[in-house]
């Protein structure tokens, strides 16, 4: 329904999309390479270096801004890459025993790892150091990181499949020691020249991966290595399911309110001096294995982000996520016609005479961000106008009409654009805090895909029939009539409207449209019709229906064949379901009544009485009332008690059909 962006005067309008910190995010110019060495971090990194190319670029060739790195590793990557190929995109791989990397055309990166020979199939000694493979890259002021206390949002977003994992568990193994760990790091750096802790730092991280546990939990400890804090708060906070799933996830998450929560931390323990927010950056990241047991594993990453918001360039939001919100709230007489934003879309309807939408917390310097733009589509009955509120505190309730803007919009099924103005309001001013949408005061909410579009608010296009008259989608759902009973008609002639009968189009619907394609589609090539479901699914009455409606030309012959014994009834009716009204059959001033008689102990006594008022009015009978005869003469005495009832009996000589009639 909507999609909500920014922008600025400038020479040309432009729009706020954020800062984007992480640099050539499609790895156009490939990875500068550490090689593999079994000395500290630092000592690692200044050796020599080699470069892997992308063969897939067509870039203007410039230095990496990415660097592989492989502690403690046993080999180095070769530079001599083979190309690959998997169902997506075709990529070049180096590897070596050890472990591999694949770059993808389409900017997808595999990092696999195989620690049971890193380690020549032994666990390593407890105080050894462990094997590393990760991507890495310096950002900082120079990368476009500004000082913190002036970021509203500090946003990774990233996909990570698990593609293989292989614990290789064997004797000697202790999950606290010997573990694999995909963790994805940012550094919260000191960059302000002179400072006493210039360059200094904690790790705020997210453990995207831990084969001990399905999703990792909060995790605050000094690191060994660099003598800096370790800040990782729980992987529920960044993603709704385990990458230990086998199934690709989705990363998103604001990493302010941690960065604030880590500092403290950091300041508490002794590893930083200060928590003022003007003095930190984020100096850098790095996402990758480490791997302490014997485990082969694989992990892919894609579409890799780290953008950074402010007041002056702040985010814009476009529900390209299916199910998320993106922290806006329905909070009066709105409806969701699907769990959240579903392909790009996020479909609401009014219910009540003031639908609003409450955007989250937002810091919008109104000296830059002077308009709003806001793309939806509000039906055709809907009203002619939009408002939108703001106000400078975060107070939800703190809306007034003289801090909003109308607008006049068009109400039809089309999507449409619409540029609001706020600067021209002398109200638009200072830092805002929150927005409040009312998209319309009413409307039916109905946004008919069109031809050329796809549907989205039921699941299925099943759910949906395309009308060429109308040029749009419509739902079954919605071409249903009220069921209205007709006393006049027989039973058998009785059709409720269901969505089936309505595909079957063996009744009309509203708007008296004709919808007989699935029959008439049938019968105009000649082919024949086979209805297959459950007893009472109108099978016969949509058959019948349709039949009644037939060319008088025609001379309809209609055969019933049931066949009634299915295996569903031998496993669910062991116990016997005798429903009938016999129970007073010789009781003439008795009502019949249909009721359930139990078991065939019960109805027995009924028959012997039967058969002997038979044998004293007409002639002597012999008939022996095993069960399968007393449940035959049930179902005969239910069906010659129904309007129109008959049937057929089928048996071999001698197998009680004369005597069961």
């Amino acid at each position: 329904m909507i999609l909500i962006s920014w922008t600025c005067f400038v020479a040309t309008e432009s729009y706020f999309e954020g800062t984007q910190l992480l640099s050539d995010v499609k790895f156009d110019q490939g990875f500068n390479v550490i090689p593999a060495c079994h000395s500290n971090p630092t000592e690692c990194s200044a050796g020599p270096r080699y470069r892997l190319f992308n063969p897939f670029s067509t870039a203007q060739n410039k230095s990496p801004s990415w660097e592989i790195v492989q502690w403690d590793s046993r080999s180095n990557l070769s530079s001599d890459g083979t190309f690959i190929s998997d169902a997506k995109s075709k990529g070049i791989q180096w590897a070596t025993e050890d472990k591999s990397f694949i770059l993808f055309q389409d900017g997808r990166v595999q990092l696999a790892v195989n620690a049971y020979h890193e380690y020549n199939c032994h666990y390593k000694v407890p105080d050894a150091p462990w094997v590393h493979l990760l991507i890495q890259q310096t950002i900082g002021r120079e990368g476009g990181s500004v000082p913190l206390s002036e970021v509203t949002e500090l946003r990774w977003d990233l996909d990570v499949h698990l593609l293989y994992m292989d614990q290789h568990v064997q004797s000697g193994y202790n999950s606290n020691l010997h573990a694999a760990i995909f963790p994805l790091y940012m550094t919260i750096q000191n960059l302000v020249y002179g400072d006493p802790d210039y360059g200094k730092y904690f790790w705020l991280g997210i453990g995207l991966y831990d084969d001990r546990v399905s999703m990792t939990d909060l995790y605050v400890n000094g690191d060994a290595g660099t003598g800096s804090l370790i800040y990782s708060p729980a992987f529920s906070n960044v993603a709704s399911k385990s990458v230990g799933s086998g199934s690709m996830v989705y990363v998103s998450g604001d990493m302010m309110p941690f960065v604030r929560l880590g500092l403290q931390a950091a300041v508490e323990r002794g590893f930083l001096r200060s928590n003022n927010l003007s003095k930190y950056y984020v100096g850098g990241m790095n996402v990758g294995w480490e791997i302490t047991g014997l485990n082969i594993g694989t992990i892919e990453l894609a579409s890799v982000s780290l953008k950074q918001y402010t007041a002056q360039n702040p985010r814009s939001y476009e529900f390209n996520r299916d199910g998320n919100t993106e922290g806006w709230t329905p909070v009066s007489d709105v409806e969701q016609l699907t769990n959240g934003p579903q392909n790009g879309q996020w479909m609401l309807r009014p219910n009540g005479s003031d639908p609003q939408l409450l955007s989250p917390l937002l810091m919008l310097d109104t000296m830059v961000v002077k308009k709003l733009i806001i793309r939806i589509a509000t039906g055709e009955l809907s009203e002619e106008y939009l408002q939108v509120f703001w106000s400078t505190n975060n107070m939800a309730n703190s809306f007034t009409e003289s801090a909003s803007f109308s607008i006049q919009i068009k109400p039809d099924d089309n999507w449409q654009e619409y540029t609001l103005d706020l600067s021209s309001n002398i109200n638009w001013y200072g830092i805002v805090r929150r927005l409040r949408i009312d998209p319309v005061r009413t409307g039916n909410g109905n946004s008919k895909a069109k031809s050329g579009q796809l549907p989205n608010e039921k699941l299925l296009l099943f759910d949906y029939i395309f009308q060429p008259e109308l040029d749009q989608c419509i739902k079954w759902n919605d071409l249903i009539l009220k069921y209205e009973n007709d006393r006049s008609k027989r039973f058998t002639e009785l059709l409720v409207p269901t969505i089936n009968t309505i595909r079957l189009g063996i009744i009309k619907t509203k708007n008296n449209i004709d919808l007989e394609w699935l029959i008439k589609s049938m019968i105009i090539i000649h082919q024949p019709v086979l209805f297959v479901g459950n007893t009472g699914s109108s099978k016969t009455a949509t058959i019948l229906s349709y039949i009644r409606n037939f060319d008088s030309q025609y001379t309809n012959l209609i055969l019933n064949f049931s066949f009634r014994t299915k295996l569903m009834d031998i496993i669910l009716f062991r116990k016997p379901t005798i429903f009938s009204d016999y129970r007073t059959i010789l009781q003439n001033d008795e009502p019949k009544i249909y009721e359930d008689l139990q078991d065939y102990h019960a109805i027995k006594s009924i028959f012997d009485e039967i058969i002997l008022e038979y044998k004293d009015k007409y002639e002597y009978i012999d008939i022996v009332f095993f069960n399968d005869a007393l449940g035959h003469l049930t179902r005969i005495y239910r069906v010659l008690r129904l309007d129109r009832g008959y049937l057929l009996l089928i048996g071999t000589d001698e197998s009680g059909k004369t005597i069961t009639y």
